[in-house]
């Protein structure tokens, strides 16, 4: 076998060609053929065990031949491809290994891994979060800021907003608490008996109010301006059934 990346191999499968398609398939090979390709590739098993990687890829060649419709073959090529780290010609003939067999569950998930290595080497941050984005989306912050001034803000990453939003609350609740007559006062306006009411307690509950809409509003114009986020996942690398 050749490592030259820019020759076809054996198959005619040339590195980030399309896979081949059902017509052009080896065309699977006869029992007496399967068992001498797979008397083959465990002789060479063995050699690669013993350091022979020379007699390894003679025997290996030999099989290929013997029965290039052999999935256990093409998953024996793949595994070599992979050693080579020439993971593109690894996943092409694991890929034909799974058309051959589709019930090969170890060239399936081997293929799988090798999709996801490829995908990974061309865009490390596929599988990662955005940079950009906060923790929270603009609706999260929207109900957090609905439960507590400044929380959305301060969970997105909007610390001094938030810090602002929530300490003016916080300083409106305290203050409607600690003027006399105020809170407590209030039963006062709907004719109840009670103490006489303080009207100023109005002043710290126009800014604990105007603190909570603020919040919510802002929370809700970051919710609108914030585009709709796709999120592409990879497809599975075959779409048969195969059993375990």
């Amino acid at each position: 076998m050749e490592d030259d990346a820019t020759q076809s191999d054996d198959r005619g499968i040339e590195p980030g060609a399309d896979p081949p398609s059902e017509a052009e398939l080896p065309p699977p090979p006869s029992p007496e053929d399967l068992e001498a390709a797979e008397n083959l590739i465990r002789q060479a098993n063995l050699a690669k065990i013993r350091g022979d990687n020379a007699a390894f890829d003679k025997l290996l060649e030999q099989a290929a031949a013997k029965a290039p419709g052999s999935s256990m073959v093409q998953e024996a090529i793949g595994d070599s491809y992979r050693d080579r780290r020439q993971l593109r010609k690894a996943k092409e003939a694991w890929q034909m290994a799974v058309k051959l067999d589709p019930k090969n569950a170890s060239a399936e998930r081997k293929f799988g891994e090798a999709v996801l290595a490829i995908q990974l080497a061309i865009d490390p941050k596929f599988a990662t979060a955005p940079d950009d984005d906060s923790f929270a989306s603009g609706r999260a912050a929207v109900i957090l800021s609905f439960l507590l001034p400044g929380l959305g803000q301060l969970v997105a990453g909007q610390s001094k907003k938030g810090a602002f939003y929530l300490g003016l609350w916080l300083i409106g609740v305290i203050a409607m608490l600690a003027i006399p007559n105020g809170l407590s006062g209030m039963p006062a306006l709907f004719g109840r008996k009670a103490v006489p009411f303080n009207p100023v307690v109005f002043v710290p509950m126009f800014f604990s109010a105007a603190a909570w809409l603020m919040a919510i509003t802002d929370a809700s114009s970051k919710a609108k301006s914030m585009p709709a986020r796709m999120i592409q996942r990879p497809l599975p690398p075959v779409d048969k059934d195969f059993e375990l």
